[in-house]
């Protein structure tokens, strides 16, 4: 599943993430590839933390929801399937969120 569906979850990976909007795309960056804290993201913004955990828990979820709707349209794959594809890819998923958000 892995070696056959690759190339195919990075696409709908990097599709998901360009469909955030700009805010949240800056805030997973932020977060990701600049690796601050909630707390930090929280004083940039003049927020609470909380409220930087509740904006980065929705633009993961959009990303998830994006990633497998994305993928099921391209190969048909059912959710379980995408589970299990996420589950087997999941140590190069921040390295894939990391160097898709530093694109321009």
């Amino acid at each position: 599943l892995r070696k056959h569906h690759r190339a195919a979850f990075q696409d709908a990976l990097a599709e998901a993430l360009q469909a955030l909007p700009a805010e949240a795309r800056n805030l997973l960056r932020l977060t990701v590839v600049e690796g601050l804290r909630g707390d930090q993201v929280a004083t940039l913004f003049g927020v609470t933390r909380s409220t930087v955990v509740r904006w980065l828990a929705a633009a993961r979820r959009s990303v998830w929801e994006g990633t497998r709707s994305g993928l099921s349209r391209r190969v048909g794959l059912r959710p379980d399937e995408f589970e299990s594809l996420a589950r087997a890819l999941r140590s190069q998923l921040e390295l894939s969120v990391a160097r898709i958000l530093q694109e321009p």
